[in-house]
């Protein structure tokens, strides 16, 4: 996946009802908090696709990560930790690279329920370009294991440019597509919450979902394709960011001072 890079300003012409005015966003925060969010569904939907498979078709060695148990033995006692290791840059069937192991632990029992919870984390997981540490917690919300709350922390490593942001998350996930297959290709996902941080410029924000988000898996290997959400960062004014309606153009429109512009990401 593509990602704007990070701490970078826009000057861009924009055309406004009274006249066309130069615009100068920062969209540091916008970046870091976009990456963030796709960063951590895309690891609940990996997470989530192997609970339930294992569920499903019992405990198998996948060759597509290497996938461990333990304790393994014996099978009736929790908790337990699932370890997929994605070794270095393994194309995985959603067309990303990973690299790395993640964990992610089950509490009470692979057939999950209303109100069990597993967790995850990785250090130095790699999707694609962009290397993370992350840890998560998500619980069942409702007995259609359609819904979760998941409380999430990504910190994204740019050690090219000696770069860091950490990102907090608090987000109801609702499963709105690809609810009768395994395969979490065909998943989409409707957001809404709250994120918190430190963006890669070292200023602290916080955003707030307005309209939920669609994080879509079937849209360029998984992507926001809808929603609105405001962001407040440190000494700066507001600005509302729109994913449009749900299409699949990697788009949003950025208000800041009344004026707005379309950014690509």
């Amino acid at each position: 996946m593509k990602f704007i890079a990070a701490f970078i300003f826009l000057s861009i012409l924009v055309s406004c009802k009274k006249s066309n005015t130069e615009v100068q966003i920062n969209i540091n925060t916008f970046t870091d908090n976009n990456k963030a969010i796709i960063l951590s569904d895309d690891v609940f939907s990996i997470a989530n696709y192997y609970i339930n498979k294992i569920n499903s078709c019992g405990y198998y060695a996948d060759s597509l990560p290497t996938l461990t148990i333990t304790p393994l033995y014996p099978t009736d006692s929790f908790p337990k930790t699932i370890i997929l290791d994605f070794k270095e840059n393994l194309l995985y069937f959603d067309n990303k690279t990973y690299s790395g192991k993640l964990f992610i632990t089950i509490y009470n029992n692979f057939e999950l329920s209303k109100d069990d919870s597993f967790f995850v984390s990785a250090e130095r997981f790699k999707i694609d370009s962009v290397l993370f540490n992350c840890s998560a917690l998500a619980k069942v919300s409702e007995s259609d294991l359609l819904k979760f709350n998941v409380k999430s922390s990504i910190y994204i490593i740019d050690s090219l440019n000696n770069k860091f942001s950490q990102i907090n998350n608090e987000f109801d996930i609702e499963k709105v597509s690809g609810i009768n297959t395994l395969s979490f290709v065909d998943d989409a996902y409707l957001i809404s919450g709250k994120s918190s941080g430190i963006n890669s410029n070292n200023k602290a924000y916080q955003a707030e979902i307005k309209i939920p988000l669609k994080f879509d898996n079937s849209c360029s290997n998984g992507i926001i394709t809808q929603g609105e959400f405001n962001i407040f960062t440190e000494s700066e004014n507001a600005q509302k960011i729109n994913y449009g309606a749900g299409n699949c153009d990697r788009k949003v429109t950025i208000t800041y001072n009344d004026k707005i512009i379309d950014v690509m990401f």
